[in-house]
């Protein structure tokens, strides 16, 4: 197995017409080697068979020769450039997901540690809440207690009074006043038990749940914001694929549909008649975060679009949903029509209210 002390370096393989690595190369009958597509070009744009280093001039156009020596060099060269190349990817892509668990792991902490406090204060409130329901209920024992304790006096009273009659006589003049009782509570309708906490509880876990599902959505809304906006890029607006009718801010972040068409050529990147424009910027991997800002409007259009879209289709169907794609991808604006002025205001390009996540790894794009 050959070491990278072994394989030539890119400066002995590289083509003097192209500049690149060799591909299909190829040897002149005096001995400098190119390749074939960039020789044979060379020779058939000049009048004379020239070799471009050392200038002999061939009175016809010399037979080439397959060079088997330098197609092997360029073949364990670029194998070796690809492992490189491929190691290297790996060890981004470990180093990436390594980052992405480590950021979910503290998310995840943090999201616990914010639904265990809910809890804790909402037990804490509801502990308190059948606590003060607890003394309520003790007070009113202790006032019944106290009536009834009051009622039980007068009626010894009564009784010590009738004990103390000596005869018959002063028992008919004292009848009468003895024989009304004092006033009493109807002590079968009072209840002294302590009521019950079903509906407390119940209220509580009904506001907890309220409260947990509050957090939950809040914290991974944030987190996976977090997450998404580490992929940052700076998107600007490309002029030369805008609707003659759509105007671009000068420093390409901002597209407003107009009522005047301008004056632009109508190259075959231009959109029309559809109304939109694409970023200057192209993905083919990896994920992308922008955000656009959309108040104002009442209609608009965004997405990403393949650098092969139909620019000059009367009518641009938008199909949102995951995909496949083989090819670079556009960022993809459309303003819509100015509606009478109801639909001017313009898109920016600007963290404010819609976000855009873009997620492109091995083809696969969702928006």
């Amino acid at each position: 197995m050959a070491t990278a002390c072994d394989l030539p370096t890119e400066e002995d393989l590289r083509c003097a017409i192209c500049l690149d690595v060799f591909t299909d190369p190829v040897r002149t009958p005096c001995g400098h080697n190119y390749c074939r597509t960039c020789i044979t070009r060379y020779w058939d744009i000049n009048d004379v068979c020239r070799c471009p280093l050392c200038a002999k001039v061939f009175d016809e156009r010399p037979e080439v020769f397959v060079n088997t020596s330098v197609s092997e060099m360029v073949h364990r060269f670029r194998s070796h450039k690809w492992k490189e190349e491929y190691e290297e990817k790996i060890k981004r892509l470990e180093k990436l997901s390594r980052k992405d668990a480590d950021a979910v792991l503290a998310d995840s902490v943090q999201i616990f540690t914010a639904l265990i406090s809910c809890i804790q204060r909402s037990q804490a409130e509801l502990v308190d809440a059948i606590e003060e329901k607890k003394k309520t209920t003790e007070k009113q024992a202790e006032g019944f207690i106290e009536d009834l304790q009051k009622e039980m006096t007068q009626l010894e009273e009564r009784i010590s009074e009738l004990k103390q009659l000596s005869h018959f006589e002063d028992l008919l003049q004292s009848v009468t006043s003895i024989n009304t009782p004092p006033p009493t509570k109807d002590w079968t309708k009072v209840n002294a038990l302590q009521s019950s906490c079903v509906g407390t509880v119940r209220t509580a876990v009904a506001q907890l749940e309220e409260t947990l599902s509050e957090v939950i959505d809040k914290k991974l809304g944030d987190a996976e914001l977090r997450r998404i906006q580490q992929y940052a890029v700076n998107v600007t607006l490309d002029p030369d694929t805008a609707h003659p009718e759509l105007s671009l801010s000068e420093d390409g972040k901002q597209v407003s549909h107009g009522d005047v068409k301008k004056n632009v050529p109508d190259n075959k990147e231009r959109f029309s008649p559809c109304p939109c424009v694409l970023g200057k910027q192209s993905f083919s991997s990896g994920r992308f975060y922008y955000e656009v800002q959309v108040g104002g409007k009442t209609e608009w259009d965004l997405g990403v679009a393949r650098e092969s879209i139909d620019r000059k289709e009367d009518d641009i169907i938008l199909t949102p949903y995951n995909a496949f794609f083989t090819e670079k991808l556009f960022p993809f604006f459309s303003p819509c029509r100015n509606d009478g002025g109801r639909n001017s205001a313009p898109l920016i390009i600007s963290p404010v209210n819609m976000n855009a996540a873009l997620s492109g790894d091995g083809g696969n794009i969702s928006l």
